[in-house]
């Protein structure tokens, strides 16, 4: 038998959103310590599932987002949270609930950066990167960035490396999501996030850079360049947090995700036919 991390979607009860409650509040004031759950939400697991009590119980929106706003894509009253918790692998084909009331059992996957051309060298500079991103025309049309946040879902950004290359670039190190709370936001080393904010920067100067460093996962089993989908769950829970709050409290008035990971092979998903299968 080997124990598989998974993500389990199970109905609110006043356990989950006080976990939610709590972890949101965390990190609206800062604070990187954290934050769990009750070890009494256990009962309501289907059974063989294992609560991992550090992972904050994360509310899931019911509602669709749509152009005008993302209030109702999650709430404190929604009927549904994601936790995470270990299972058996031989109790895998037991876990088939696909009823929208009950819970329902996930993979937890591992996730990895994108490697388009692996092992090549870089190729080209910061005037190719201005070609390519059309700097020239949004530049015409008075788009620079201003106002706007840039979320950086990578390895982490190296501040002090943009600006060692000549970018005015800004970072706000009060909106963030880390699993490495021993490193500042824009404190990490030179890796593919920087580069993504890199080329951020080239296109939108004046855009703020917001770090969340996914894919430097502390996670049993993550290591540099790989993460867990639960730490994605996280992270966008803060973002959608700070995104939903009235607009007069909401610090950007827009919001803008770069994403370079993936899940890459379909033996990191549960078994064809599963109900918890993602592709």
């Amino acid at each position: 038998m080997v124990a598989i991390p998974v993500l389990i979607v199970i109905p609110a009860t006043d356990t989950t959103r006080e976990s939610a409650r709590v972890s949101a509040e965390s990190f609206a004031s800062g604070s990187r310590a954290v934050t769990g759950i009750d070890k009494a939400t256990e009962r309501d697991l289907p059974d063989g599932c294992v609560l991992d009590t550090n992972f904050a119980a994360v509310p899931i929106g019911m509602a669709k987002p749509t152009a005008k706003s993302f209030k109702m894509t999650a709430t404190s009253k929604d009927k549904q949270y994601v936790v995470r918790g270990m299972v058996d692998s031989d109790q895998i084909s037991s876990l088939t609930s696909t009823s929208a009331d009950g819970p329902r059992v996930f993979v937890d996957a591992q996730v990895g950066s994108m490697p388009i051309c692996p092992g090549d060298p870089a190729r080209g500079n910061a005037a190719d990167v201005r070609g390519l991103l059309g700097v020239s025309q949004l530049s015409r049309r008075h788009l620079s960035g201003d106002g706007v946040a840039v979320a950086i879902v990578d390895t982490g950004i190296n501040l002090a490396h943009l600006r060692q290359r000549g970018l005015s670039a800004r970072l706000d190190p009060h909106i963030f999501w880390t699993p490495t709370p021993n490193t500042n936001p824009g404190e990490y080393p030179v890796d593919h996030g920087t580069m993504c904010a890199y080329a951020v920067s080239i296109a939108a100067p004046e855009c703020t850079l917001l770090d969340f460093p996914l894919l430097r996962s502390t996670t049993s089993g993550g290591s540099v360049m790989d993460g867990f989908l639960s730490d994605a769950v996280q992270a966008y829970a803060v973002m959608l947090t700070m995104m939903r709050k009235p607009e007069e409290e909401r610090p950007y008035h827009s919001l803008v995700v770069n994403n370079s990971w993936g899940m890459f092979h379909h033996s990191w998903d549960f078994p064809p036919g599963h109900p918890g299968r993602y592709a």
